[in-house]
Order: C-alpha cells, then structure tokens, then sequence
C-alpha cells in the first residue's frame, strides 16, 4: 500500500512507496519525481515552491509549500544464524603408526608398520561461537612390516629382523573438546583438539607362518590436533585436519605364554564432513 500525504497551502499531495515517490499539485499541473527510495533505510526532507517546480517542468501556476520529512521505509536486519546446536560428523584418512618396543622376561624386540586406514563418527554440540564437545567412536588398522631383534636374553639372534604378517588396530571411544579460532559462521575456520577416552588395542601377528601374538588390551587413550572447517552450504562442512593418537602401553600376552608391554601411537591425516541439525 502507498503512503499519501496530504499537503498544505494552496494545495499539493506526494505519493510515495517503497519503490518510488512522487510530487503533484492538487489541479494536475504537473507531476514531480522527488526520489527513489532503496530498499533498506531510507530518510529525506523536501521542501519546494510551485515557482521551483516551474522551472524543474517548464510550466507556470500558483505557489504552494510541502514539507516531507522523515519518510523512513525500515527492513529488519536479519537474524544471526543459531551458533547452538547438535552435529554429526565422518571421516577417512591415513594413518602411520609409530614403531613399538615389545619388552618382556629379557626380550625387547621392535616392531615396524605400513601406513594404514583410519575411520571416524562422532555426535557433537556447538555450545557457543568457539566452543564444540564431541562424542566420537574412532578405529585404525596397520598392517605389521617386519620384527627386529633389539634383545632376546643371551639367545645371539640380536640384530635379526624378521618380515612380519598381520595387523594391529584400535577401535576407541573417545570425549573430544575442539576450539574454534574464528567464529563459526565465517567460511574457514581454523581449530584445535584434545580428547580423552579408551582404547581397545588388537594385535595378531606372524611370521614364517608363527603366531608371534594373538591378544588384545583395553587401555587409556588421547589425542591432540588441529585442522580447519570450510563451510560447504549453510548447514554442510568440510572437516581437513591432524590427529596425534597415543595409548597407555598396552599389557599383552605372546603366543608362548610369554607376557610383555607393547607401545601405541600414531599420526593420522583426516578428511570428513560434519552436518549441523
């Protein structure tokens, strides 16, 4: 609907609206473009004589006065996006596992891996603009390489090293806290990491066709890390980031009897999409 206002004097309304505005003299003389209001914020004050108005149209009558001020067409500014709120996230990566001394009854015999899979879910909650908790379910397999000899209790096999089969995983629950650097509603947002939970580690290795070891542990585990989000759609984001893994030494048992301490840690690059409920 336009807005009319009536004038004073001897006679004259504007019309305006919020896509135009305009000046007439009540017998129909003429008609005078005043301005044309933008959406937004809009506010200006006019104030003209019929002579002035001559003059702009090349045309003569009677003099008259309007005054319009304060005309104001107001849009509401939008409203921020909600920085509180549930998420899921995926991911994938690569994962290197650090090699680990195996050290029991005089033995210390070292073990090396090939890069392997890590895999990730977590359900999470954005408390404010910087401030994420995660509930995150995490699993990583490296394949065993080969076994080197660094003790074996007078036996005169140090220094040997003997190709390896079989693999080592770990399947954890972990609580996370992440701290993002920018505010979420930015594109990119750097981060950092750290979590704390349980590690279920499981190792079956071989070699020559030996069982070496069969057994598994569950033991404490962080992490630390960093990476960035780049926000693919308002809802939609793209998770790049490191993680550092690392476990209490777990506690096993060789396929002798024999009962040893292993290690755990591992490198991990990751990519994954997190979606905002």
């Amino acid at each position: 609907m336009p807005f009319l206002g009536l004038m004073t004097g001897s006679g004259g309304y504007v019309q305006a609206s919020a896509k135009s505005c305009r000046l007439f003299s009540l017998d129909g003389s003429f008609e005078l473009p005043v301005a044309s209001p933008r959406k937004g914020l809009v506010a200006f004050s006019f104030v003209a004589t019929f002579e002035e108005g001559v003059k702009f149209m090349n045309t003569t009558t009677k003099t008259f006065a309007i005054a319009l001020v304060g005309l104001s067409i107001i849009t509401p500014p939008a409203q921020a996006k909600d920085l509180e709120g549930l998420y899921i996230q995926g991911g994938i990566g690569a994962s290197w596992l650090s090699d680990a001394d195996n050290t029991g009854a005089g033995f210390d015999i070292e073990s090396d891996f090939e890069s392997g899979i890590a895999l990730s879910g977590a359900i999470g909650k954005q408390l404010n603009e910087n401030i994420r908790l995660e509930a995150e379910l995490g699993y990583q397999k490296n394949d065993s390489d080969s076994l080197s000899v660094v003790n074996d209790a007078g036996l005169g096999l140090i220094g040997t090293t003997l190709d390896a089969d079989g693999d080592v995983s770990a399947l954890s629950v972990m609580g996370n806290v992440y701290y993002d650097l920018l505010q979420t509603n930015t594109t990119l947002v750097p981060y950092v990491t750290a979590g704390l939970g349980f590690a279920r580690i499981d190792a079956d290795i071989s070699s020559g066709g030996t069982e070496i070891v069969s057994d598994d542990d569950t033991v404490l585990a962080y992490k630390i890390g960093a990476g960035f989000g780049y926000g693919l759609k308002e809802n939609l984001t793209l998770d790049v980031g490191y993680r550092y893994f690392g476990t209490q030494d777990p506690e096993l048992t060789a396929a002798d009897g024999t009962e040893f301490e292993s290690e755990y840690d591992s490198h991990t690059i990751k990519a994954g999409v997190r979606y905002a409920f």
